[in-house]
């Protein structure tokens, strides 16, 4: 009885000390703080409220009512005279609004500033309204972010969240009331969230007229202030409502080009250095000075997490980046072939950025930021930067904020790790340029993808996964043109030629993508669906020979004629790699090799997986060629 009453109590006690490694095991030192800019729309173009304004002496001439001086837009002639719609990005407004412990919206700037009156803003402070954007958001959080049910209940209070929301403001108080609602608006969400609201500016710009009078719209203009516009428009209204109204929405608007004027790296940098961000991280290091914080930054319209916190904190934990993604997927019932695409897309950054991180863009919706142990925020900035350290003036066509805040972390922090894990992507809302050619027009599919296959497709749906999509790497070019910023260049020349930086680039560009065409079996393949199978069927038996194909001379690059006459007629990888080499500092050609052919491995598998699954080849799959080692 005794014999049993020891081991009764030895078998308590090696299961007690086995439960608590088990949470010990479990419980994970990381945090994350969300980020997150996020629109406050506004579909009210009802008659606008009287606004305060503060008291400037603005003249207007009387024809400025008849033909408006100010726009947000400008009319840029290219040639043959065809005109383009163009604008420059809109700028921040300073100051913000939050809700104190009182649940009062209180504000860090004038009120007059924000275009409301103080006794509106007081009325939202005592009525109760539902939240449009932050309580749908946030449940999709706390329902998909984790696998299992029992590691959200460990690990959901690890993650906090900032919130920015943002609208332009509107030369109509009715629309710029609608974020003070959401910010009034009761929250449900167990998750710890923290919001702000601020507003940013059109571009505004005033004409000026030609000796006729006549408005001179084909250059930019000079750029003037929110007040100006807004007391023309209230004088405009008095004048002719129906035609201020028309100009405000057409301005606001601008002919479906707003996302050209929407200020994205200001927009991340405000939350990033926000009050609430470097106050969350305060707070979680008083508790524990070693534990390890990310900014988690994201976009409101995910849809779904699938899981990827689960992978976020065992990297977090076991590898403790500087910087990582698990990449992210676009979700569509109206065309889910954009989901295959966005998959693909994935596909090829993933392994492109194991021995290249640099030359693959790491997209925003789920970009992780470690902060530094001794800091309180990550330093590094959103903002392009001038060598000053000034945000640089200068407008540009993509955003590219994922790329100029990893460029200073490489700049700034001594060898920092990059990870980007391909293993459980969120899914965002597919974006309108996710169904566009980037040549012309909408993207049309033959193939229909359900169930993970794709049936009755043409390979015309291949082209457009790939080379017509808006967004992928999985085409040589635009692989090529990302793979550059992983590079520097060499000073180097061609028959005593000294090679500027523009041929230095394009001749790089064409050479990595013809390495990548040399690989990729959809290039290979010639737009036949037969030779294609053949290629995936017998993939390393096909791309084993050194020689590749030959360009012809394009005509538009008659002005290094002999470069490109050399550079289109190499027929040989080797050679090929020997060039870039002269070029590009300290390029590891065989990495970049390796690199090219398990892309071309990985897409000739995906297409297989995906489109030839009403073939009777499942079985032999596992022993086709391109699965062996040469």
């Amino acid at each position: 009885m005794m014999y049993l009453r020891k081991n009764f109590i030895k078998f308590l006690l090696i299961l007690f000390i086995s439960i608590n490694l088990f949470s010990m095991e479990k419980k994970s030192d990381t945090y994350f703080v969300g980020n997150m800019p996020e629109y406050v729309p506004s579909d009210n173009e009802s008659e606008t409220t009287d606004s305060e304004l503060k008291k400037n002496d603005y003249r207007f001439d009387e024809k400025d009512f008849d033909d408006p001086p100010y726009a947000t837009f400008f009319e840029k002639i290219k040639k043959n005279n065809i005109k383009k719609n163009k604008s420059i990005r809109g700028g921040i407004v300073s100051g913000c609004f939050f809700k104190d412990m009182q649940g009062v919206i209180v504000g860090t700037s004038d009120l007059d500033a924000f275009v409301i009156r103080a006794k509106d803003l007081l009325k939202l402070s005592t009525k109760k309204y539902e939240s449009k954007v932050l309580d749908p958001y946030l449940k999709v959080l706390e329902e998909t972010a984790f696998i299992a049910e029992r590691e959200k209940d460990e690990k959901l209070q690890n993650i906090k969240f900032v919130i920015g929301l943002n609208r332009p403001r509107s030369l109509s108080s009715k629309k710029n009331l609608v974020l003070y609602k959401e910010l009034a608006s009761l929250q449900k969400s167990p998750i710890d969230v923290r919001f702000f609201g601020f507003f940013w500016d059109f571009p505004w710009m005033k004409f000026e007229r030609d000796k006729n009078g006549i408005l001179i719209k084909n250059k930019k203009g000079k750029k003037v202030g929110y007040e100006e516009v807004l007391a023309f428009y209230k004088k405009f209204k008095k004048r002719n409502p129906k035609k201020a109204k028309e100009f405000r929405i057409l301005n606001e608007k601008s002919h479906g080009i707003r996302n050209r004027m929407v200020p994205y790296r200001s927009l991340r940098e405000v939350v990033k250095n926000s009050n609430q961000t470097e106050d969350f991280v305060k707070e979680i290091r008083t508790e524990n000075t070693k534990t390890n914080i990310y900014l988690f930054i994201t976009d409101p319209d995910t849809v779904d997490f699938n899981g990827c916190f689960s992978n976020y904190f065992e990297i977090a934990d076991n590898e403790r980046p500087d910087v990582f993604t698990s990449g992210y997927n676009f979700y569509s019932d109206k065309q889910p072939m954009v989901t295959l695409a966005s998959e693909l897309d994935m596909l090829v950054r993933d392994i492109t950025a194991k021995n290249f991180p640099q030359g693959v863009y790491f997209p925003e919706p789920s970009l992780c930021l470690r902060v530094l142990p001794d800091k309180n925020n990550v330093a590094e900035s959103f903002e392009k930067l001038t060598p000053t350290g000034k945000v640089s003036k200068k407008d540009y066509n993509m955003p590219g904020e994922s790329k100029n805040i990893i460029d200073k972390i490489y700049e700034n922090r001594k060898n920092p790790k990059v990870i980007f894990s391909k293993v459980r992507n969120l899914f965002t809302k597919a974006p309108a340029r996710s169904f566009k050619n980037k040549r012309s027009g909408d993207l049309i599919f033959k193939g229909k993808y359900q169930n993970g296959i794709v049936t009755n497709w043409e390979f015309n749906d291949l082209i457009n996964i790939t080379k017509n999509s808006a967004q992928s790497h999985a085409y040589g070019k635009s692989w090529a043109t990302n793979m550059l910023e992983a590079f520097e260049f060499k000073d180097c020349s061609y028959s005593n030629v000294i090679l500027d930086e523009r041929i230095k680039r394009q001749v790089s560009i064409s050479l990595l993508n013809r390495l990548f065409n040399s690989y990729d079996p959809i290039n290979l393949a010639e737009n036949s669906k037969d030779k294609l199978l053949e290629i995936i069927k017998n993939y390393n038996e096909f791309v084993s020979e050194d020689k590749i194909q030959k360009y012809e001379l394009n005509p538009y690059k008659d002005r290094a004629h002999e470069i490109w006459s050399y550079i289109d007629n190499i027929e040989s990888r080797k050679e090929l790699l020997m060039v870039l080499s002269k070029i590009i500092e300290n390029l590891d050609i065989e990495k970049l090799d390796e690199t090219c052919k398990n892309i071309g491995k990985a897409i000739a598998e995906f297409i297989f997986r995906k489109f030839y699954s009403d073939e009777k080849l499942e079985n032999s799959f596992n022993t086709m060629n391109f699965n062996k080692k040469n």
